[in-house]
């Protein structure tokens, strides 16, 4: 008799004590707490069958080391590996977009992990207490972090919030500890008791184009003169020095004698020559 109760696909009990198990292939959903306190379970194969891990799937597996996550998971739910005490490391597949809440809470010994670019929202709780975790590289792409999302992270010793950030909620990361520097985008919102106390926060600078920095044009770029800059002359390295490798034509804004021409010259130029353009 198996040790797995399998419904349509939905894995929703296990009743065995193996320390290293496979989940069978007809699995495509691991259900609701179907290895919720499985205290004797150590490692777990997930198949490419798998698209769904849902809530409390994993909760409290106390002794669970090592799991694989393949690319076809698409949605991990809320404390799907909550209280995984000695679940040292983790690695996310590209397929998944959010952290739900809760779900590595209280995995004391998670000490790294890797968030792929596709996470957009890390949720309430999502590694709260994970005091073990030194470090944590939040992607670019992330826009909200939810309330005490890092909170009791004792040993996180610095995070950078990345732009797409633009609040910081309540407790996101008290009472952690040891941390020393959060780097943040210049312009934030910051909600009560956000970090602790003692942390360095430090305001990043939006970054500017260098002033050398060649502008995007088209590949011809027209600059419209007047009659009296022709007659003067006109500077061609301040005129154009943001165009390198363009083709540059100037254009003779329309005057009394009726002259409207594209002229490609920067030499100063006499009346009778301005003439000229207009035939």
């Amino acid at each position: 008799m198996s040790d797995f109760t399998v419904k349509d696909g939905i894995l929703t009990e296990y009743t065995g004590f193996d320390e290293n198990i496979v989940i069978p292939r007809e699995v495509s959903i691991i259900g609701k707490n179907a290895f919720s306190y499985c205290t004797t379970l150590n490692t777990v194969q997930i198949p490419d069958t798998v698209t769904k891990i849902e809530h409390y799937a994993f909760n409290r597996c106390t002794n669970l080391t090592s799991v694989q996550i393949p690319n076809s998971v698409t949605k991990i739910e809320s404390y799907a590996f909550s209280g995984c005490k000695k679940l040292t490391s983790i690695q996310l597949p590209d397929s998944i977009t959010k952290i739900a809440a809760g779900t590595f809470q209280e995995c004391t010994s998670l000490s790294s992990i890797h968030l792929p670019d596709s996470i957009t929202a890390i949720e309430d709780y999502a590694f709260a207490n994970c005091s073990s975790l030194t470090s944590i590289q939040i992607p670019e792409q992330v826009t909200t972090i939810g309330h005490s999302a890092f909170k009791l992270c004792t040993n996180l010793l610095s995070v950078k919030i990345p732009d797409s950030i633009k609040k910081i909620s309540s407790f996101e990361f008290t009472l952690c500890t040891k941390l020393k520097t959060v780097s943040l985008p210049e312009k934030i919102k910051i909600e009560y008791n956000s970090f602790p106390k003692e942390a360095e926060i430090i305001y990043r600078k939006k970054e500017s184009s260098p002033v050398s920095q060649k502008l995007s044009v088209p590949e011809a770029v027209t600059i419209t003169v007047t009659e009296q800059q022709l007659l003067n002359g006109i500077d061609i390295n301040t005129l154009v020095s943001q165009y390198s490798g363009k083709k540059v034509i100037l254009k003779l804004k329309k005057s009394k004698s009726g002259i409207r021409k594209k002229i490609c010259t920067f030499a100063p130029l006499t009346k009778s020559e301005i003439q000229k353009l207009s035939r």
